[in-house]
């Protein structure tokens, strides 16, 4: 089973958080696991995520959360 589980979802977040996972493979793993549409454009993707925080840098070489 490739789902995530509460654990690995937070896991997942926090290597994000922490700079450790880029953006870009986050959303491809939430993708696979049905947590947001495979069909959605990674582009739209990002564009919501922007939208709902302000703080999520589209830029994977920089440090989330850094405008």
């Amino acid at each position: 089973d490739d789902n995530l589980d509460p654990q690995m979802l937070t896991a997942t977040v926090a290597a994000w958080q922490g700079g450790a996972l880029p953006l870009s493979d986050m959303v491809a793993r939430f993708k696979r696991d049905g947590l947001i549409d495979p069909e959605k454009p990674d582009e739209e993707v990002l564009d919501e995520l922007n939208d709902m925080s302000g703080d999520v840098d589209l830029d994977d070489d920089a440090e989330p959360g850094a405008n």
